[in-house]
């Protein structure tokens, strides 16, 4: 959703995520630039070369203790970094002088405000936002569910029907 909005909004727009059938999936929702951290280890390196060498506005952190010093690596000076997970651990580690000396804002979100949530729905009806779903299954499949989100092999949100 975030790399939508940030397309809808006029950005220019790098993502990262593992696996090359992952990559064109992601460019097929709109990013410019796509990373897969998979193949490439030192992908925030090549993230900050993707911008020409200039770093990112904003990067957005959903992984936590994997990604979060490579996260603020490929921030711009006045860059800010938006964390809203910590799918592989809430522990993470940064140099502090990294943070004061191209003076970095980093805040945490889980949700927005009421109307965020009216805007993105208006967004869903007008075509510009795609709600990408990977799995559907029933609540009795639980355990099949976490074993999918587990192994990071979603693609969108797995939904449990009831």
């Amino acid at each position: 959703m975030a790399l939508q909005i940030a397309k809808a909004m006029g950005a220019w727009v790098c993502a990262t995520t593992g696996g090359p059938e992952k990559v064109a999936k992601v460019k097929a929702l709109g990013a410019d630039h796509v990373i897969d951290y998979k193949a490439d280890p030192d992908w925030s390196k090549s993230a900050y070369l993707a911008s020409g060498k200039t770093g990112y506005d904003v990067a957005i952190d959903s992984v936590g203790t994997a990604t979060f010093k490579g996260s603020l690596r490929s921030l711009r000076n006045g860059g800010r970094l938006v964390t809203c997970g910590g799918t592989t651990g809430p522990l993470v580690e940064a140099d502090v002088r990294l943070l004061f000396w191209k003076q970095l804002s980093i805040l945490g979100s889980t949700m927005g405000i009421p109307q965020d949530l009216q805007d993105a729905l208006a967004m869903v009806r007008s075509g510009q936002l795609k709600v990408v779903v990977d799995t559907v299954l029933p609540l009795d499949r639980i355990r099949e569910a976490h074993e999918r989100l587990e192994k990071a092999g979603q693609f969108g949100k797995v939904v449990l029907k009831p």
